[in-house]
C-alpha cells in the first residue's frame, strides 16, 4: 500500500510506493529531499524534514505517532500528483491520468514496460512523426530568423550573376577569334559554378549544424570564391559520376548494336538518367556532409539510402515544387519570352540602353552617334546598371526560397539520420576498393581541363603551364598555317595539364586530387608518408602505362590482396581512406 507523506519544503502531499520505506526521495515540485520512515514509523504522515522545520518554528503538533494522516484531507490526497514507483518521477493526473510513466515507460498496473513505449524507445534518433508536422513551419521560421543569411546569399548570387553574364556575352556575342573565345568561355564556366557552389556549401554547413544540434552562427559562414567553385564542380559532375555505370552500359549498347534499339528510345533513357539524380538530390546533399562522402557518389549506396528515406525525400521534392516552382517558372518565362536571362545580350535591355544613351546625350546637347567613343562608354555604363537592376531582384527573390529548402533538407537529415547511416567510422589507412577508385578516377578525368584553376600549389608548375598555353594562343593567332606545330603544342599542353592535375595535387599537403578529397581518399607512400613530386610523377607514368595496357593495370586493384593497382606497385604508393584520427 502506498505511503502518504507531506513535503516539508512546499507542504505538498505525495504518494510513495510501499517498497520505498526507509529511503530518501526528492520532491518533484520543489526538489526538497524527503527521508521516508521505515517499518511501523511509516504511518507517521509527516516527513522528518517537515517535522524538523516545524520544530524550528515552534509549531509542531505533539500528536501520537500512531495516528495516521493527521490534519490531512484524504480526498485532496487522492487528487494530488502521484509519482512513479519505479523512477520516482511525477505521473500524469487529471484528464491526462495514465498508468504508464512518461519518464521510464513502465506500466504501474502491470509492473512491466509498456509495449508501445518500448517500441518507441527502441528507435534510435528523433521520432520521424515530428518531421511531417515541422517540415513546413520550421523552415519558414528559420528564414525569418536568419533573413540576413538569405540577403547575403542574394548578394553573392548577384555578384556571380553579373560576372557570368559579362563573360557569357564576351564569349558568345562579342569575341570572334578562337583564343579569346576560349578564355571567356572558361571564365563563364568558372563563374557559373559559383551559384550552385554557394548553395551546396551553405547546405553542408546548415545540415552539419542540425545533425550536431549546434546553433547556426552566421558569422562563421564565410564566402570563399575558390571553395565555392570547387564545391560547385562537385554539383556539376556528381550526376554523371553516380550514374556512370548506367551511362557506360547505354553507350556500349549504342556502339555495339546501334540498330537494335531505336534512337528515340536512347534519348528517352538518356533523359531518365539525367533526371534521376535530381530525385536523389536531397539524400546526396546529406551524405556530402559526412566525413566520408562516398555514399553520395556510389549508385547502389545511394539507392539503399533512398529506399530507407524515400517518403521524406519525395516530401522534400513536393516542397521544392511548391516553394521553388514559381521561381523557376519566372526564370523560364524570362528566358522564353523576356529576351533571355543574360541581361547583356537581352534585346529589350539592349534597346532600352540605346534609347537611354541617346536621351542622355540629347540632354547635354551632344549628337547621338553610336560609333563615337562617348556613346559607347555611356551605353556601357547604362547596360551595366540595367544588368544589375535585372539580376539583383532575381537573385534576392531566389535566395529566400533557396534558404527555405536548405533548412528543409537539414530537417530531413536530422529526422532520417538513423536510416541513412551518415556517421561512419573508418580505420586510418584502410585501402580503398576498386569501384570507389574507379569512380574517383573518372571524376578527376572530367576536371583535368580545369587544372590551371584548381591546382595552384606549385607556382613553377602553374607558370610553365601558362607559358605553354600562351604558346598555343600565339601560334593560333600568328602562325595559323603551321598545323603541325599547333598539333604538337596542343598535345604538349594536354599532357602537361593531365600531369599537373594528378602529380601536383597528389604530392601536396592534402595528398589528393579534387574528387579523391571529396570521396575522403588520399594517396600516400607504402609507409604512410606524403609523396614527393618525383614520386607522384612516377605514379602518373604508371597510370599512363595502365591505360596503354587496356585498363588491366587499373583492374589489378580488384584482385590484389592490398587493393593495389599497377601504378601503386610501380611507384610504391597506395590509395587509402583518410581515416579517423
Amino acid at each position: 500500500m502506498p505511503i502518504k507523506v507531506r513535503c516539508g519544503g512546499c507542504e505538498k502531499s505525495l504518494s510513495v510506493p510501499d517498497s520505498m520505506r526507509g529511503k530518501t526521495v526528492k520532491c518533484p515540485a520543489c526538489g526538497e529531499k524527503i527521508k521516508l520512515p521505515g517499518g511501523d514509523a511509516a504511518k507517521a504522515g509527516v516527513s522528518k524534514t517537515a517535522r524538523q522545520k516545524k520544530e524550528a518554528e515552534g509549531s509542531v503538533d505533539e500528536k501520537p505517532s500512531g495516528e495516521l494522516f493527521v490534519n490531512l484531507n484524504l480526498k485532496q490526497l487522492e487528487a494530488d500528483e502521484k509519482i512513479c514507483p519505479f523512477c520516482a518521477e511525477p505521473m500524469p493526473s487529471g484528464e491526462d491520468a495514465s498508468s504508464v510513466c512518461p519518464s521510464c515507460g513502465m506500466d504501474t498496473a502491470t509492473g512491466k514496460m509498456d509495449r508501445k513505449e518500448a517500441r518507441r524507445r527502441s528507435r534510435r534518433g528523433p521520432d520521424i512523426k515530428e518531421y511531417w508536422a515541422k517540415a513546413w513551419s520550421d523552415p519558414a521560421r528559420f528564414v525569418i530568423d536568419y533573413k540576413a543569411l538569405a540577403i547575403r546569399t542574394g548578394t553573392f548570387w548577384t555578384q556571380f550573376g553579373m560576372i557570368f553574364g559579362i563573360c557569357l556575352f564576351m564569349a558568345k556575342d562579342y569575341c570572334t577569334r578562337g583564343p579569346t573565345i576560349t578564355f571567356w568561355a572558361a571564365m563563364t564556366a568558372i563563374s557559373a559554378l559559383g551559384i550552385p557552389g554557394w548553395y551546396w556549401s551553405l547546405a553542408i554547413r546548415l545540415i552539419q549544424a542540425e545533425l550536431f544540434r549546434e546553433k547556426v552562427n552566421t558569422d562563421r559562414i564565410h564566402f570563399d570564391f575558390f571553395a565555392n567553385v570547387s564545391i560547385g564542380l562537385r554539383g556539376v559532375i556528381w550526376p554523371f559520376i553516380v550514374f556512370l555505370p548506367a551511362w557506360m552500359g547505354l553507350g556500349a549498347i549504342y556502339l555495339l548494336s546501334p540498330d537494335s534499339v531505336p534512337e528515340a528510345t536512347f534519348r528517352i533513357l538518356a533523359g531518365v538518367l539525367i533526371a534521376l539524380p535530381f530525385l536523389m538530390f536531397p539524400i546526396a546533399t546529406i551524405h556530402m556532409t559526412a566525413r566520408y562522402t562516398y555514399k553520395a557518389w556510389i549508385l547502389w549506396e545511394l539507392l539503399v539510402s533512398f529506399s530507407r528515406a524515400a517518403a521524406g525525400c519525395f516530401y522534400w521534392l513536393i516542397q521544392a515544387a511548391v516553394i521553388m516552382g514559381p521561381v523557376f517558372a519566372m526564370l523560364f518565362a524570362i528566358q522564353m519570352y523576356g529576351g533571355g536571362m543574360n541581361p547583356f545580350s537581352n534585346t529589350y535591355i539592349d534597346q532600352a540602353a540605346i534609347w537611354t544613351t541617346e536621351k542622355a546625350l540629347g540632354i547635354i546637347g551632344e549628337q547621338a552617334n553610336q560609333e563615337s567613343l562617348v556613346f559607347i562608354l555611356i551605353r556601357l555604363v547604362v547596360e551595366l546598371v540595367m544588368g544589375f537592376c535585372f539580376i539583383a531582384p532575381l537573385a534576392y527573390l531566389s535566395a529566400f526560397p533557396a534558404l527555405y529548402m536548405i533548412r528543409a533538407n537539414a530537417l530531413l537529415a536530422h529526422y532520417f539520420q538513423p536510416k541513412l547511416g551518415i556517421m561512419n567510422d573508418m580505420p586510418k589507412s584502410t585501402p580503398a576498393t576498386f569501384w570507389v577508385r574507379f569512380l574517383a578516377f573518372w571524376g578527376d578525368i572530367l576536371l583535368v581541363p580545369l587544372a590551371p584553376v584548381l591546382v595552384m600549389r606549385d607556382k613553377r608548375a602553374v607558370m610553365v603551364g601558362g607559358l605553354i598555353f600562351a604558346a598555343v594562343v600565339l601560334t593560333k593567332m600568328f602562325r595559323s598555317e603551321a598545323a603541325m606545330l599547333q598539333m604538337i603544342l596542343y598535345v604538349a599542353y594536354g599532357v602537361y595539364t593531365y600531369w599537373m592535375y594528378f602529380a601536383v595535387s597528389e604530392s601536396g599537403a592534402i595528398k589528393a586530387t579534387t574528387v579523391k578529397e571529396a570521396f575522403g581518399l588520399q594517396v600516400q607512400t607504402s609507409k604512410g608518408r606524403q609523396l614527393t613530386l618525383q614520386q607522384a610523377t612516377v605514379r602518373w607514368f604508371g597510370t599512363m602505362i595502365s591505360g596503354l595496357l587496356g585498363g588491366l593495370g587499373f583492374l589489378m586493384c580488384a584482385f590484389h590482396p592490398k587493393k593495389k593497382a599497377f601504378q601503386d606497385l610501380f611507384s610504391k604508393s597506395e590509395v587509402v581512406w583518410v581515416g579517423d584520427k
